[in-house]
């Protein structure tokens, strides 16, 4: 018989209250702005289940799971209501377990930028899966590019890793200023120390040979190796300070090389361009990032060797696929369509411009493209009208939810406001 722990333990005061974003009509610089209608309904519902969650806990009872999905434009207040649903629940939570921290929510997102934006994690960072895990994408083939003067320096999108490849190549070559080469050093070393012993020179040879091939899984981070030069656009390829604006996937722009010895790789200072909340190596110039080579291994399961690769982990950013360029906005684009899988994919593609004349297509793209089949269509049709209904009961059934929520919000915050 599992015992059941009072609430009333959990009722005290709080050290750092969390004060709700109700506008209660006290000075404005003392009180967060008031939620839009359209927020408070899933702001309420994760109300009511944070607080039914720690019922069930201390009672040892079921609690269903709360699945929501907030949509909106940009800038429409989707990241300050994730903010505060966090904040709700690690202020119902925070004297639950005074042995542990406050933190009790485990925030995530599939890319690194996007966990910066709502001050979370990545997925595989906060899980511990391994930067090789498998792709979900297998991607062979090649691309003729077209160019016009006006787009010289526009990003280029592609469906196919080997078009990003090819279409960085050729912008880096078209640059007056010197490239430089810079190769991954590969050595072998055993994985039990304890039973050490001399590594056969065949064994040696055949696994660097190996770790020199390309391989689309090891390479994500630390490539073979990489064409750079100053003033070409990159992106970092692992999470080096998420808190600090600094993700796979965030843009800069090579500024410098620092080199220690001819033997060494060099150090690449980077000038970030996306938002950067931390300090700049250089006093007189803003956003210098220097960035060190980075160590990768991998090894067979059965195997007792494991190969080493020292390179750095940076990625030329002349071209993007289309699933890293989701979220930018550019100045000018250059589509390379010979292969558009679906739709989403050229929506995402055609997008990313303010207007239509500031992108070009690499060939014309059939209306068929663009269009889902009738079939598609109707399934699109009857998900919407299915979704739709689904919403308006929702809403109708949170009416009182809301109310009670905005309630207790209410309560709360008045009994945390400093007496006269």
């Amino acid at each position: 018989m599992k015992e059941k722990r009072s609430l009333s333990k959990y009722n005290g005061n709080r050290s750092n209250p969390y004060i709700y974003p109700v506008d209660m009509g006290e000075d404005s610089s003392n009180s967060c702005a008031s939620l839009a209608d359209s927020q408070w309904v899933p702001f309420a519902l994760a109300m009511q289940q944070s607080r039914a969650r720690l019922k069930a806990m201390l009672e040892c009872t079921e609690c269903h799971p709360l699945h929501l999905i907030i949509n909106g434009e940009g800038g429409s207040g989707k990241s300050w209501l994730i903010d505060h649903i966090v904040k709700d629940v690690n202020f119902v939570f925070s004297g639950s377990n005074q042995q542990h921290s406050p933190g009790r929510v485990l925030l995530l997102a599939h890319q690194g930028t996007a966990a910066f934006n709502i001050n979370g994690q990545t997925i595989c960072s906060a899980l511990g899966f391994s930067s090789f895990s498998r792709s979900a994408f297998s991607i062979p083939g090649c691309l003729t590019e077209q160019y016009s003067d006006s787009f010289t320096a526009a990003k280029h999108i592609a469906h196919k890793n080997v078009d990003v490849e090819t279409a960085n190549q050729k912008r880096l070559l078209a640059n007056t200023t010197p490239i430089l080469q810079i190769k991954s050093q590969h050595h072998v070393q055993q994985k039990r120390l304890h039973r050490q012993r001399n590594i056969p020179a065949g064994t040696v040879h055949a696994l660097v040979s190996e770790a020199e091939a390309v391989n689309s899984d090891r390479d994500r981070v630390v490539g073979t190796q990489i064409k750079l030069c100053v003033g070409a656009p990159v992106t970092l390829t692992y999470n080096v300070e998420q808190s600090a604006g600094l993700c796979n996937g965030t843009n800069g722009v090579v500024y410098d090389f620092m080199f220690a010895s001819d033997s060494e790789l060099p150090i690449v200072l980077v000038q970030i361009t996306d938002t950067y909340l931390g300090p700049s190596f250089l006093d007189d110039v803003p956003n210098i990032l220097p960035v060190p080579p980075k160590e990768i291994s991998w090894g067979k399961r059965n195997s007792d060797f494991r190969v080493i690769r020292r390179g750095i982990p940076l990625r030329l950013a002349y071209a993007m696929t289309v699933h890293k360029v989701q979220g930018l906005t550019c100045e000018k684009n250059i589509f390379h369509c010979s292969s558009v899988p679906n739709v989403a994919f050229a929506y995402v593609a055609l997008s990313r411009v303010r207007q239509r004349s500031c992108i070009l297509l690499t060939q014309p793209i059939g209306y068929e493209k663009l269009r889902a089949t009738p079939e598609r269509r109707a399934a699109f049709a009857a998900e919407e009208a299915r979704v739709a209904e689904k919403v308006a009961q929702t809403m109708a059934g949170a009416v009182p939810v809301v109310r009670a929520m905005q309630l207790i919000a209410q309560n709360e915050k008045q009994s945390n406001l400093p007496r006269r």
